[in-house]
């Protein structure tokens, strides 16, 4: 799962979850009372103002939190003692535009042009906006930096300047992201050959895994297999960053998976082999040498995972799916929300981790039997960080389910209860049915085919 594969926009922050409330009140304190408190409150290195802070930047620092949920509750609290300050509103604006709640920042929108036209605030906003968009854009951030622009927008429209410089840079953001999303192979081919012809190997390297990127989302493996032959052998000729090359090592690998997944008997070992072949020798890298971070292990022993258990390899794939679980898990706490991740934090090569190695126990195999109360266990831990993650995103009260134990039959509230708990996995899916008496599993067959069932049934009716 290299980098042509799968987002590298992930943010990580080093200030555990557990603290975060703590570090949003010292905030608001500063708000309430003034800079003075500052020196009584540890609130971290990225929500720090200074004792000089301008009330902008102390607005500004909420804003910009690590945790978007209980940052946005700081500030409705703050904003019913400074209802008349336009930068707190603005704040809250941005606040409701990482989280995608629109509704809200309709509303803030609203009370911040109105405040800031009669505070004369709005070129002082415009540029402080304009600066935030010329960072997002240097981090990729796509989705946020669009957000950021149609503030300034309506900000410049607002104090009656004229914003069409404003308009055609959201225009090409938009595009950009677009492009991305849905590139035009036939056009990225062409830029291929010409960056070759012109000796541009990093720019036929991008290129490169844009188009890999391109055929594994459309199903062509032996297209993306030949990109990533091309983007090993420029790896080897060129001065390269080492932490590319391993990531290069494990999108050849995913690759290789995909298609000895899609492939007939006769090729599958061989792409199997080769899949376990690169996967592994990244994994040893990033491991021996410090590259890359906690996602790029999480992506070689996905590619192991799936690779050894094809292969037959059950004692390794059970190795390495314990392992990928365990490193999700630890990062699933750490990484920063923002506006491209709305509604999860997770994309989705990291989300299926809980449904295939719950499957993966709950099936069992030659030596191994079935687990199914661990099988369960894993599944919960991804439906109960789920609701946690929406507690973090909006501040709101989680359900209840958010910090329950993992379902047993012990604690179902009768004998005639019976839950289903489906597991949808990367590319299987099964079922458990839990009652008082104990958990059964049946297998569903492949997503692909349920897929289609379900459209036929659908265009049927």
């Amino acid at each position: 799962m290299g980098r042509a594969l799968y987002n590298s926009d992930v943010k990580v922050f080093k200030q555990p979850w557990s603290t975060s409330a703590l570090r949003v009140l010292a905030l608001l304190g500063v708000l309430l009372v003034g800079p003075r408190l500052l020196a009584q409150e540890p609130v971290g290195g990225a929500a720090t103002a200074t004792e000089a802070a301008s009330e902008r930047a102390r607005w500004d620092t909420l804003s910009e939190h690590s945790e978007p949920g209980a940052a946005i509750s700081a500030v409705r609290d703050a904003l019913r003692r400074h209802a008349d300050s336009p930068w707190g509103w603005r704040a809250l604006w941005r606040l409701a535009g990482r989280t995608g709640d629109f509704a809200l920042a309709h509303e803030a929108q609203l009370r911040t042009l109105a405040l800031g036209r009669a505070a004369d605030q709005l070129t002082a906003m415009d540029l402080c906006e304009g600066q935030l968009a010329l960072r997002q854009e240097s981090e990729g951030q796509s989705h946020a930096q669009a957000q950021t622009l149609k503030r300034c927008i309506a900000l410049r429209k607002e104090a009656g300047g004229d914003s069409t410089n404003l308009d055609n840079w959201l225009a090409r953001t938009e595009l950009q992201a677009h492009l991305r999303a849905h590139p035009d192979p036939a056009a990225l081919q062409a830029a291929v050959s010409t960056a070759h012809e012109r000796g541009a190997w990093r720019d036929e390297h991008r290129l490169l895994c844009d188009l890999a990127y391109h055929c594994w989302i459309t199903g062509d493996y032996r297209a993306g297999r030949a990109h990533y032959e091309r983007i090993l052998e420029i790896d080897t000729a060129n001065p390269q960053d080492a932490d590319q090359i391993v990531r290069d090592w494990n999108g050849a690998a995913r690759m290789e998976l995909e298609l000895a997944l899609a492939a007939g008997a006769g090729l599958q070992p061989v792409a199997l082999a080769r899949a376990i072949e690169l996967a592994t020798k990244a994994l040893s890298t990033h491991v021996a040498q410090g590259l890359g971070g906690p996602a790029d292990l999480v992506r070689n022993h996905c590619v192991l995972a799936q690779a050894s258990a094809l292969a037959g390899d059950d004692v390794a794939a059970s190795k390495h799916y314990a392992e990928e679980f365990a490193l999700v898990c630890s990062m699933r706490r750490e990484v920063l929300i923002e506006g491209d991740r709305a509604l999860r934090i997770f994309h989705g090569a990291q989300d299926h981790i809980f449904a295939d190695y719950a499957l993966h126990l709950a099936q069992g195999a030659k030596g191994r039997p079935a687990d199914l109360q661990r099988a369960i266990a894993v599944s919960e831990e991804g439906r109960v960080g789920a609701l946690q993650e929406l507690q973090r995103l909006r501040g709101a009260k989680a359900s209840a389910l958010a910090s329950s134990e993992p379902m047993s039959p012990a604690a179902l509230p009768s004998e005639g209860t019976l839950v289903l708990i489906y597991l949808a996995g990367s590319r299987d899916a099964g079922v458990i049915a839990l009652n008082r008496a104990g958990a059964r599993f049946a297998a569903l067959g492949s997503v692909t085919a349920l897929d289609a069932s379900a459209l036929a049934l659908a265009q049927a009716t």
